[in-house]
């Protein structure tokens, strides 16, 4: 998470993952997201940034991604990091909003990317996933693998961690929104150049390079 870029406020952008690959503002898939933002800088200077980004401002820049994979698959964000003028930062900090019946990603995971989120307002739903694998050492699930799933209610002042590291050992994972009102969260995480991401409920694995932009998806084994 491929994708197009699109500054159109409301227009849905094809995404892939939370960073957008999870957390990565600059990708222009969001596996994912791509969104590169110009910002004021102080009165009277063309080289410092101002470090405030204003509420207001975050949301007007918020926008409509979705899944490349799916969709159905939505959520509303904007990328406060780059806006900070931390694109070069090796991190990124997004805000989302997931509306009423909206699921925020595909279930996925990342091999060498951490992320996080941080929920700010309402209750949602945090699907987890692994593979059930015979052999662990391989970072590729076999096509069909059977998965553990757990459902984990989120609320307002909630963590949630993922560290990077091999799929078959770690939660592949998604939020989803069953309630009546928008879910507000902080989407971060680290900025690689490349990662593998794995889709255990598709069968399929996405290897992605930041500097160039190339990538491929993988069906994973029979």
């Amino acid at each position: 998470m491929s994708a197009s870029s699109s500054k159109g406020k409301g227009k849905a952008v094809k995404v892939e993952e939370e960073h957008v690959h999870g957390p990565n503002c600059s990708h222009s898939h969001s596996h994912g997201h791509s969104h590169e933002e110009e910002y004021d800088h102080f009165e009277g200077s063309e080289e410092i940034q101002d470090p405030v980004v204003k509420a207001a401002d975050i949301e007007a820049a918020m926008e409509t991604r979705e899944h490349f994979m799916d969709g159905e698959v939505q959520r509303v964000q904007c990328c406060v990091s780059d806006m900070a003028g931390m694109s070069e930062s090796g991190l990124a900090v997004h805000k989302v909003r997931l509306e009423p019946g909206r699921e925020s990603t595909v279930l996925h995971s990342h091999l060498a990317e951490s992320e996080w989120l941080y929920i700010l307002q309402g209750t949602a739903t945090l699907r987890l996933a692994r593979p059930v694998v015979a052999d662990e050492g391989d970072i590729r699930p076999p096509f069909g693998a059977e998965l553990i799933e757990e459902n984990r209610e989120v609320s307002a002042g909630d963590f949630i961690g993922f560290p990077a590291g091999n799929p078959n050992e770690r939660w592949a994972h998604t939020l989803r929104n069953d309630s009546a009102a928008p879910v507000e969260y902080l989407l971060g995480g680290t900025r690689l150049n490349l990662d593998v991401i794995s889709y255990p409920a598709h069968g399929k694995t996405l290897v992605t390079h930041e500097g160039s932009g190339a990538e491929g998806m993988f069906q994973d084994q029979q």
